[in-house]
């Protein structure tokens, strides 16, 4: 009996650590997705992929008491304070919200940079005016979201961006405009009130033409900017004849303007373990991120590039 009680409050107390949340965030590498089976192209001719292509990610997840010292003894995992990953004063639903934008945001960055590239985009465009981003803080934020298309403007049809901004002057501040958005085949309708900056009546957008053809990337859950890189070379290699991954298995990350810059991302030493893992076999990484990519101790060729005009060359000419 008295070996029994002795049991009783290390029971109680395990309970109690596995139950605590503490402001600790647990980091790792999370799930790798083939790209190109993510990307429809539709009323344009594609092109067969000859090869695979990965976008990678990390898992996070807030720890209990109890996690928490599982994680620090797993070396996969990354153990780090909730402001290393959370912005104080956010809540994780915001959070998740901004994270699913930035996704939204870096795969209409991609599709701008590879049309305009590879096709006569943005002379040659579709109707409406496609939502690049939305600044936080202004009235569209939450309202209008990245990759929709703006159709019509108080019942108006909207051909391209200056039509939209021709309806915001008309407006000023003095009501809401009504806009019917599309985005994947749903359709909506947003009233947005614009606001003074700078002098100038603004809803806090930046509009780019409507895609001569649809292009849908179906990213799920995922959320982040990582993937734009990802997204532009899939999106070419659909587009082009020829054979740009050459039957290879690449795999990377790596955030994008329209422009085609590429820019630093974090974590990526749990990415290319995740990608080592997978069989990759080579992985493209922002040039700012290589040491923390060397970091990650894996045999696998890590390949920095600063615009998407660097991986794109380095495939074409067979990885050299």
């Amino acid at each position: 009996m008295r070996r029994l009680l002795l049991y009783v409050p290390a029971a109680v107390l395990v309970a109690a650590l596995a139950a605590v949340e503490v402001p600790l965030v647990a980091i790792g590498p999370g799930h790798v997705r083939e790209v190109l089976p993510l990307i429809d192209v539709r009323h344009r001719r594609t092109y067969e992929p000859q090869g695979r292509l990965f976008l990678t990610t990390v898992s996070i997840g807030r720890l209990t008491a109890f996690d928490a010292v599982a994680a620090w003894l797993d070396d996969d995992r990354e153990v780090v304070t909730e402001s290393d990953v959370f912005t104080p004063g956010v809540s994780i639903r915001e959070f998740g919200r901004r994270s699913l934008s930035q996704m939204d945001e870096s795969k209409t960055a991609a599709a701008v940079y590879v049309l305009t590239r590879l096709t006569a985009y943005p002379e040659e465009h579709g109707d409406g005016a496609l939502v690049q981003s939305v600044v936080e803080g202004t009235p569209a934020d939450g309202r209008l979201h990245p990759g929709e298309t703006i159709v019509s403007v108080d019942g108006r049809p909207i051909d391209d961006a200056d039509d939209v901004g021709r309806a915001i002057d008309r407006a000023g501040t003095g009501r809401a405009l009504r806009f019917e958005v599309t985005a994947e085949g749903r359709t909506d309708h947003v009233s947005i009130r614009p606001t003074i900056l700078r002098g100038e009546p603004v809803i806090g957008v930046i509009l780019v033409p409507g895609f001569p053809f649809e292009i849908r990337f179906e990213s799920g859950e995922d959320g982040g900017p990582s993937a734009g890189l990802m997204w532009a070379i899939g999106l070419a290699d659909l587009l082009t004849p020829g054979n740009l991954l050459a039957g290879r298995t690449v795999a990377g990350t790596g955030a994008v303007d329209a422009e085609g810059t590429v820019y630093g991302i974090g974590s990526v030493g749990h990415k290319v373990r995740a990608a080592a893992r997978r069989g990759a076999e080579v992985f493209l990484l922002p040039r700012a991120n290589l040491e923390e990519g060397r970091a990650a101790g894996v045999s696998l060729p890590l390949v920095p590039v600063d615009t998407i005009d660097d991986a794109l060359r380095y495939l074409e000419q067979g990885g050299t």
